[in-house]
């Protein structure tokens, strides 16, 4: 039977909420899915700066236990070179340094004697490197540091730091040649110290591995002139003036770049360093593969999607037989209304169950029944009626016949007075 308005309205008006009801649950879930994931994210690169923050701190503790034990050598090497330049009267740009550290007792093989002039230049030097160097190149602050050392006689002793050609730590001392011409600055790499930026760096490498979407951690020191603990690590060149802002501002900021069919974030967290008289903030830059979050954000869009179409399939489904058994007595009463408009009124509906429906069907039955009986009672009056009719035309029938008799007998004793007449 082709289904009517009825059950077509009936599964429409409870279907149609549900799928709206659905559609919104599925854009709920995916938009609170998705936040996680931004949020989860955002707590994965607090806890990786976190993390690399413990690290630098350790490795300060560390260098600082090293620095103290290299303060009095430096010291006392550094009095050594400025009393043997001023008793031979060696102008220090034209000394022969190498002699000098052989003289006095430096290991050559590790520490380095630089004289820098007035105008932060490299003069003479053993580590041939930075022969020439422009210290004050080094940024503003570090200009005014070294002219603070040149206005005393005063030696300073510096915590480690990465040396600008090897990215080595390096522990540096100064102290101004009378006459305030020049400064002794010494460096001295550490067995120790190497061994402890090995270990960061494979503590860097290391939280990069523990994650799939982590590409790189690195550290970038000074924000003049930033560089990394890593040698491999380089400043992207656009990048340069956000690692500058995020100095600044003492903040963070993320960069988006896409790269082959990758979307790659780079992520700046603006960080302080400890234990040193420079270049006492840092930034951690953070590379992350956004894809990996994407493919996870769709994947969890068709596991939605997926979800959504089995669990509304399954609904329409319950809700298709429970309208169905709805609409089933219905098209059923409506049939047998049918059937009584061809003047059928002996077929009875079934009823079971106590509902609106049963008891409509009851009431139909005990109508039918009710014209059922009047039907037989009209029945028997036509019957009646009809006998009495019949009754009614054999008597009228017999009236008729005596009518006529009664006129044939007039005109026959008509006939008879006028034969007597004529006779008489």
């Amino acid at each position: 039977m082709k289904r009517g308005t009825v059950f077509i309205e009936i599964v429409s008006r409870v279907l149609v909420p549900v799928i709206i009801a659905l559609v919104i649950m599925e854009l709920l879930t995916y938009s609170h899915t998705k936040k996680l994931v931004v949020n989860a994210a955002a707590e994965k690169e607090y806890f990786i700066t976190d993390e690399v923050r413990t690290i630098l701190e350790l490795r300060d503790v560390a260098l600082s236990i090293l620095d103290e034990q290299l303060n009095n050598e430096l010291k006392d090497h550094t009095t050594k070179i400025i009393r043997y330049l001023i008793e031979n009267k060696i102008d220090p740009s034209k000394a022969d340094l190498n002699l000098i550290a052989q003289n006095i007792g430096m290991n050559q093989a590790l520490e380095d004697i630089y004289v820098i002039s007035k105008d932060g230049l490299v003069t003479n030097t053993t580590f041939s490197q930075d022969l020439g160097l422009n210290f004050f190149d080094f940024g503003a602050k570090h200009k005014a540091y070294l002219k603070s050392i040149l206005a005393t006689e005063t030696f300073v002793s510096e915590s480690f730091t990465l040396e600008s050609k090897t990215k080595r730590l390096k522990k540096y001392s100064y102290q101004s040649v009378p006459g305030n011409d020049y400064i002794i600055e010494l460096g001295s790499y550490s067995s120790k110290a190497d061994s402890i930026i090995k270990l960061i760096k494979t503590r860097l490498n290391h939280i990069s591995q523990k994650d799939k979407g982590i590409i790189s951690v690195n550290l970038f020191i000074g924000p003049d002139n930033p560089y990394s603990l890593n040698e491999e690590a380089e400043v992207i060149p656009e990048h340069e003036k956000i690692i500058g802002q995020v100095f600044s501002a003492k903040t963070s900021q993320s960069v988006f770049r896409h790269e082959g069919n990758k979307d790659i974030k780079y992520s700046y967290n603006y960080m302080v360093r400890k234990n040193t008289e420079f270049y006492k903030a840092s930034v951690i830059r953070i590379v992350s593969d956004k894809e990996a979050e994407s493919r996870f954000l769709r994947f969890e869009l068709l596991k939605s999607l997926l979800l959504f179409a089995v669990v509304l399939i399954f609904i329409s489904l319950l809700i298709y037989f429970a309208v169905l058994q709805v609409t089933k007595p219905i098209n059923t009463l409506s049939k047998q209304v049918e059937n009584v408009t061809d003047a059928n009124y002996y077929d009875r509906v079934k009823t079971t169950g106590n509902n609106e429906l049963t008891q409509l069907s009851r009431h139909y039955n005990r109508l039918l029944s009710n014209i059922e009986n009047r039907n037989e009672e009209i029945e028997s009056l036509t019957a009646n009626l009809n006998r009495v009719n019949k009754d009614l035309n054999n008597s009228y029938e017999v009236i008729f016949r005596l009518k006529e008799d009664t006129a044939k007998s007039k005109n026959h004793i008509e006939d008879v007075r006028q034969y007597a007449r004529k006779i008489q």
